[in-house]
């Protein structure tokens, strides 16, 4: 086993976690900020403003994104001339998106106060992260490397410099397009110093090639729809809310996701490091059942106690992040926080379906999602507000576990039963706690839940020490050893 391969692997891994932790630690702050301090209103107009932008990302997208990283760790030795390609043609589809989404909020209804902020929202497509930017591309570089300490690095600087920009507007008393501003610029640095630093490894090649492009836009062609059916599932709540009800709606239902969203970066980061290594271990026509469970059981054992700590204890988490203005979001808390368990299993399968070039099948099951969610959506929030918005999402993730869940039992031979069950008692032991220890502190529920929790697991070998180092014990000796990159 290669040294060097073991340490750069782990590496990536432990840096990608700690980076996006910490860095959507500082956004959740700076989002806190402004939450408390402009109002039920303010924030929902804020949080219209990211979501109208996010519809336009999918053109600056158009599946190139994730086929552009098979193509880096597969094709090393043209990673200049790809870089150079993608950055032309995402340039190109950056100015197509921030015309229309100019123009279609111009020509809209809404509140002077709402269109400023998209306008300068839409900035956002070109240098944040969040969004399929010019800066995600450079990134992709570092990921298909399995180098990612410098973007998480850069990621935890915005988070520094968002905090403290939103520190200053708030202080010095200036209205909410300001935030914006400083919200979108925080980015900026970060942008410049990742260009200078792949300046310095490789020399992009400036110029298009067409027939590589047109390749990997094929490739892409369902990845584009899968992203379509994603963007529409995560956000056509908001434009309904903001249709049928009222910027407060959007506030309360903006403030409770929020907080959910917060926990995808333990999926996301698992899948930046994972998904590599899942394209050369299907390369070799090898199964990836092993890998989708070492990947899931950590992730479902940091997430389900949350998700049921969260659901008993969700006003005085949001009292604890909120002003008492945003109480009613408690109720949407309590079920929203149950999507991130959906999220981790369709995160995971439909990831590794794309890594079997079962793009057709990740497409299905999405649109299948979106039909739900759409129909969901026109019938509960129109009554039930950001409530029935709330109900429609959870619903929706749960019919994906489904659905990715059918295809990877019959290409992978991977059982949720087999694979999960030694899990249940633990889960069981600490519901079965938190229930009796509702009437309680959160302070002593919680403290009594960690050790409910670990004794479960301990006593019903429910995670082995081989499965929690499976990234140094399992995947990184069989990658090196059988399924080199």
């Amino acid at each position: 086993m290669d040294n060097g391969m073991v340490t750069r692997v782990v590496r990536n891994t432990l840096v990608i976690f700690s980076g996006q932790i910490l860095g959507r630690l500082l956004d959740l702050w700076a989002t806190l900020l402004i939450a408390n301090a402009y109002g039920e209103i303010g924030y929902g107009r804020f949080s219209f403003a990211i979501a109208f932008v996010g519809y336009f990302a999918i053109l600056t997208d158009l599946g190139f994104n994730m086929v552009f990283v098979k193509a880096l760790v597969r094709q090393k030795k043209r990673n200049e001339i790809l870089l150079g390609s993608m950055l032309l043609v995402k340039m190109l589809l950056l100015a197509i998106s921030i015309g229309l989404a100019i123009t279609l909020i111009s020509l809209s209804n809404y509140p002077l106060d709402t269109r400023q902020l998209v306008w300068i929202m839409a900035i956002a497509l070109i240098i944040s992260p969040k969004f399929p930017s010019i800066r995600l591309v450079y990134e992709q570089l570092f990921q298909a490397r399995l180098q990612m300490e410098i973007p998480a690095l850069l990621k935890c600087l915005d988070g520094v410099l968002l905090v403290g920009l939103v520190y200053c507007m708030i202080y010095f008393g200036q209205p909410l397009q300001s935030v914006m501003v400083a919200y979108v610029c925080s980015n900026i640095p970060g942008l410049i110093l990742i260009m200078v630093v792949v300046g310095r490894m490789i020399r992009p090649v400036a110029r298009i090639d067409f027939p590589q492009m047109i390749a990997l836009l094929k490739q892409g062609i369902p990845v584009t729809l899968l992203g379509i059916f994603a963007t529409l599932i995560a956000r056509i709540d908001v434009l309904f809310l903001s249709i049928w009800r009222s910027e407060i709606e959007i506030g309360y239902y903006s403030a409770a996701y929020r907080l959910t969203e917060a926990l995808r970066v333990f999926p996301t980061a698992m899948m930046l490091s994972l998904y590599p290594l899942i394209v050369s271990v299907t390369s070799k026509d090898k199964s990836p059942a092993d890998v989708i469970t070492s990947g899931l059981k950590p992730l479902l054992i940091i997430i389900v106690p949350i998700c049921i700590g969260t659901t008993v204890w969700a006003d005085e988490i949001v009292l604890f992040f909120y002003s008492p203005a945003f109480l009613p979001a408690g109720q949407s808390l309590e079920l929203l926080i149950w999507t991130e368990l959906g999220f981790i299993f369709t995160v995971v399968f439909s990831q590794t379906l794309i890594a079997l070039d079962q793009r057709r099948s990740v497409v299905i099951v999405s649109g299948v999602m979106f039909l739900i969610n759409l129909t969901l959506n026109f019938m509960l929030i129109p009554r039930w507000g950001y409530l029935g918005a709330t109900m429609g999402t959870v619903a929706t993730e749960m019919v994906g576990i489904i659905g990715y869940g059918i295809y990877i039992r019959r290409l992978t031979g991977w059982r949720f039963g087999h694979n999960i069950r030694p899990l249940l008692p633990a889960f069981g032991c600490l519901g079965l706690w938190i229930w009796l220890a509702g009437s309680y502190s959160i302070g002593v529920g919680m403290a009594g839940s960690v050790i409910v929790y670990a004794g479960g697991l301990w006593l019903t070998r429910g995670m082995t020490s081989d499965e929690l180092s499976f990234l140094t014990r399992m995947l990184i000796r069989k990658h090196d050893a059988e399924y080199k990159v």
